[in-house]
């Protein structure tokens, strides 16, 4: 039930949510957003299915879900799997920017239910709410693409995979 109520919630924030101006960037020089050619490989604009969840550790993870990258937008929604079944899931979202590999992702909300630990990844608790611009919602991040393959590579030496699934 939960897991439902968090997923209809992001659903409707998704569709319903439109920046407003006074969080749009103001910095002097802000950091290049992810464009380039439509539909080359190096464009991170676009949507990517989920794939894998790797932990430092090695342990590996099948996920599923999507994350989609706009021209300065970003949403991800996901269900990490265990044996068929859901052992973790969360939906995020809010701006990035890039500098070459380095991706930055602020986030500006996110919906996540309550997960009992999983080998490499603690115990996750219940979290819905909008979050500010502060520092402690600024996630800095490597990303690569290969083969139409996203591979984010996390802070916490974890690694996200995701295969193209639609171009810009």
């Amino acid at each position: 039930m939960t897991v439902k109520i968090a997923v209809c919630f992001l659903a409707m924030m998704t569709l319903s949510f439109q920046p407003k101006p006074a969080l749009a960037q103001t910095t002097a020089n802000p950091p290049k957003t992810a464009v380039g050619s439509a539909g080359s490989s190096e464009d991170l604009r676009g949507g990517w299915q989920a794939e894998s969840y790797t932990m430092a550790s090695g342990k590996r993870y099948e996920i599923r879900g999507q994350i989609l990258f706009v021209e300065k937008n970003w949403t991800v929604l996901f269900m990490t799997m265990d044996n068929g079944k859901v052992v973790r899931g969360s939906g995020e979202g809010g701006t990035y920017a890039v500098s070459g590999n380095h991706l930055t992702f602020t986030h500006r909300y996110w919906v996540m239910p309550p997960f009992d630990a999983i080998p490499g990844l603690k115990e996750q608790k219940s979290r819905v709410e909008t979050l500010g611009n502060g520092p402690k919602y600024v996630e800095a991040a490597t990303y690569e693409i290969r083969d139409n393959r996203l591979t984010l590579h996390m802070p916490s030496d974890n690694t996200l995979t995701f295969v193209r699934s639609s171009a810009p």
